[in-house]
């Protein structure tokens, strides 16, 4: 920290005040995502993740290869997270029919409190704790975070945040079997 006993206006600054040192294990960025809540996944290959179901049995993410896939962490604690609930379900009972899998990735403490919740809400959906290691696998930064991957597990959509549109339009555009769930466009009021 540098202390300084008084400023001087219209002075010249010195330019060590401007040397930036990164530190070691920076790494260089090819690109920045239009996802303010960490890097944009967006065209990459989906990692080969091992998903954990509440039994214990372990399922990798690329035997899902051929369907898409629409990943969405969450947690009990985290309210936008509740609140996009309704939403998922209504898009999964739409889309689940013409091939998609949504598949949940809870970040809660325990499992059971996960566990218990999505019965409590009849939400059926398989479900798998994150031990810390699939949200780093996917640069998770904050919940919700929606991943969604092509059946070829190029992943097409990587956002946190409530963007049900976005969302939508994205899963429109995996194939014309799914083009019918494009978001509506509202109709502005006529004066």
């Amino acid at each position: 920290m540098t202390i300084y006993g008084k400023a001087e206006l219209n002075s010249a600054v010195p330019e060590v005040l401007f040397h930036f040192e990164p530190p070691a294990d920076a790494k260089l960025v090819a690109k920045f995502g239009d996802n303010m809540l960490g890097a944009g996944l967006t065209d990459e290959a989906a990692p080969d993740i091992q998903l954990v179901a509440a039994d214990g049995r372990q399922v990798p993410l690329s035997s899902y290869r051929g369907k898409p896939v629409l990943l969405d962490f969450w947690a009990t604690w985290c309210g936008p997270c509740i609140a996009s609930m309704p939403q998922l379900a209504m898009l999964d009972q739409e889309a689940a029919p013409k091939g998609l899998v949504v598949l949940l990735v809870d970040e809660d403490e325990d499992v059971k409190t996960a566990t218990d919740f999505l019965a409590n809400h009849h939400y059926e959906w398989p479900n798998t704790q994150d031990d810390g290691k699939i949200g780093d696998a996917f640069e998770k930064m904050a919940i919700p975070l929606y991943v969604l991957m092509d059946a070829n597990g190029k992943i097409v959509f990587y956002k946190s945040g409530e963007d049900d549109d976005g969302l939508r339009k994205a899963i429109a555009a995996l194939g014309p079997e799914f083009a019918s769930l494009a978001p509506v466009k509202k109709l502005s009021a006529i004066r």
